[in-house]
């Protein structure tokens, strides 16, 4: 996993496509602005006022400016370009991005299902670009020193299963002004299987699927899955999903992902937990908020401090600041990416396996990583 942040001495030229119904827009355009690793941006945007607020914030650094993505990333053909829009809109703009030689940093879940993910993954993967989903929380300090604790430092020894919960509230569903707030889009696509594939396990439980992997080291292979409308709103995806995950190595996991809290309960509307047990201890964080990393180890080279506590200053946006900052060093060749082509597509699988389970009532399996499962 990369590490630190490498000074930038070139920034790239950056295509940044935002519709008026993206998500976000807000913090992609204030980090391409902030960050020397940019050091130019051309914007497909709608006319209107979305428009002007990210000229204004880029100020002179914008190149150019349309309204068509497609034609714009084939006439400046950008080292990254970065996509914000609905899900069913996404897919034919990465194509064209990475026809046009680009690497893509793209707004999760990216596409509708996972076969539509697959042909542009393995498009990128052809011709040797990266194809980043947004996986902010695994770029968290607390989640990266997980993986280093259990991957890299092996404290819990072989693992025996994984506990997580990612809980956001109900608000966002029948307030489009708590939408707003909190996405930066008042459309409900985030509630229509057609436009958005999914619910919260799409939009934001995704973000936890991703950590599964990036925390333990292991693919998951299995998933059984039921989902719910708890709050009885008139959506036809689902506002929580339980999940079952079976692992590579015959660990399971467990994850909850839902709309159930109220938009007072906590301060950002948000509740989580991730905590994973091994033969040789434990180790639990709560990577939405930044809350301290607590871990337990009987391996001898820890007796003298079996349980460590590691505390942070920051929360969940600082992973978008890494995963910016870090996709444009890999755009540039001068870094790894934060997040890969497959971590992108294993994830999308997981979720889409999910879906399967929960309408058959069957286990899923999940395709490994690398196999292709389309012509």
């Amino acid at each position: 996993m990369a590490q630190g942040r490498p000074d930038m001495a070139e920034g790239i030229h950056v295509v940044l496509v935002v519709n008026d119904e993206a998500a976000h827009w807000q913090g992609y355009r204030d980090r391409l602005a902030a960050n020397d690793g940019a050091a130019s941006v051309s914007v497909a945007v709608p006319v209107g006022e979305r428009r002007d607020s990210i000229l204004s914030v880029l100020g002179d650094k914008v190149r150019t400016v349309a309204e068509d993505p497609a034609e714009l990333l084939a006439a400046e053909s950008p080292q990254l370009a970065v996509v914000t829009v609905p899900p069913l809109d996404s897919p034919p703009i990465i194509d064209a991005a990475l026809d046009a030689g680009a690497h893509v940093l793209t707004e999760k879940p990216a596409s509708v299902s996972d076969t539509m993910l697959e042909p542009l993954a393995k498009k990128a993967l052809a011709r040797d670009r990266h194809l980043m989903l947004a996986f902010a929380g695994s770029q968290q300090p607390a989640v990266r020193d997980a993986a280093r604790i259990i991957r890299d430092e092996s404290r819990l020894g072989t693992l025996y299963g994984v506990t997580a919960h990612y809980i956001a509230d109900q608000a966002r569903i029948r307030d489009v002004e708590q939408l707003q707030r909190r996405t930066g889009s008042s459309n409900t696509w985030f509630f229509e299987k057609r436009v958005g594939g999914g619910g919260h396990l799409s939009w934001l439980g995704i973000h936890f699927v991703d950590m599964l992997h990036v925390v333990t080291g292991h693919d998951i292979v299995e998933v059984t899955a039921m989902t719910n409308v708890a709050g009885g709103q008139p959506i036809d995806v689902e506002d929580s999903a339980v999940l079952t995950l079976r692992y590579d190595n015959g660990m399971l996991a467990s994850l909850t992902s839902a709309y159930y809290l109220d938009q007072h309960d906590v301060a950002d509307d948000k509740q989580a937990l991730f905590k994973v047990w091994g033969e040789n201890g434990w180790l639990e964080i709560d990577p939405h908020e930044g809350t301290p990393l607590t871990c337990y180890s009987n391996l001898p080279a820890y007796a003298d401090q079996p349980r460590e506590r590691i505390d942070y200053d920051s929360d969940f946006i600082t992973g978008y600041d890494t995963l910016m900052h870090e996709a444009l060093l890999a755009a540039a060749g001068r870094g790894d990416p934060p997040t890969s082509t497959l971590d992108a597509l294993q994830a999308l699988r997981v979720v889409h396996a999910a879906y399967r389970s929960a309408a058959s009532g069957r286990a899923e399996p999940v395709p490994a990583r690398g196999e292709w499962t389309l012509p």
